[in-house]
């Protein structure tokens, strides 16, 4: 969930205007939140991010890019605005790129969790399986030695230690995911939706729907048009071959970001099941 990257590092915005126009995104407002953003500084770092994230919300990548552009011209060692980017550049299929655009924000600062992740994200897509497997440990040796409290901290260290899990078959860390590392991050921030989101969608990887759907359903009602949440729960109603729920959540995920590849993956999927080839 690539949200969740993304709130790590905007997290730290300083100003009421700022703290107004970040809440607006987390619950899906982008548009108003860009028009919040407006008269402020476009070269702040965290001004910056949060303009391209509102417009990478709506499947504007070209203006998400050029939001940072703005900002890392007088920044363009920012930690934050580098990682954003990279972020952008992977998403549109150069992963390799993205990697080098990193390497010198972990270089000086090794503890970023948003760059650590992007760059775990990178390798996964370029098959690099034995560069990633350090690369997510270390989101759990920094838990342990670090106990951070912080909800964007928690879950994006617990997006890293359940891909570590996958992939070496460590089942019953999924116990220690969902019961501490995502319920220290809900007790840390009741409203924090992506935690909720994450489990939502660990549950429903594991087949149990009956605990994951209402988290789902719980952070869409704080978030209604978040692209990766519609998806999950259009997902989990192809399963289930009810199409026209399916249906449904792919359209309301293409309202909201056209250019959504997971979207039109979902919508393709249930036309292929539904028989309905030529669509």
């Amino acid at each position: 969930m690539g949200l969740i990257l993304l709130i790590a590092m905007i997290v730290q915005a300083d100003g009421d205007v700022l703290t107004e126009a970040r809440a607006l995104w987390l619950k899906g407002s982008d548009d108003e939140a860009l028009e919040l953003l407006e008269k402020e500084d476009a070269t702040s770092p965290p001004v910056a991010v949060l303009r391209s994230a509102c417009h990478e919300a709506r499947g504007r990548s070209k203006e998400a890019l050029d939001a940072l552009a703005v900002a890392l011209a007088p920044h363009p060692s920012d930690p934050d605005l580098v990682t954003a980017r990279a972020r952008l550049v992977r998403q549109s299929g150069r992963a390799e790129e993205a990697l080098s655009l990193l390497e010198p924000i972990l270089k000086e600062h090794t503890d970023h969790l948003g760059a650590r992740w992007e760059q775990s994200e990178a390798l996964i897509e370029l098959g690099k399986d034995e560069e990633v497997l350090p690369q997510l440990e270390w989101f759990i040796d920094f838990y342990n030695d670090r106990q951070p409290t912080k909800a964007e901290d928690l879950v994006l260290i617990a997006r890293g230690a359940a891909e570590y899990a996958r992939r070496t078959r460590a089942a019953d860390e999924f116990e220690f995911i969902l019961n501490t590392l995502l319920a220290d991050a809900r007790a840390a921030d009741a409203d924090h939706w992506p935690t909720d989101a994450l489990a939502g969608a660990i549950l429903l990887e594991k087949y149990n729907k009956a605990e994951a759907i209402p988290l789902l359903q719980k952070a869409l009602a704080a978030n209604p048009s978040s692209v990766e949440l519609l998806v999950l729960l259009g997902v989990s109603s192809m399963r289930d071959f009810d199409f026209p729920n399916g249906f449904n959540f792919a359209k309301q995920a293409l309202e909201v970001n056209p250019n959504s590849v997971t979207a039109h993956c979902l919508k393709a999927d249930l036309l292929i099941l539904d028989e309905r080839v030529d669509d």
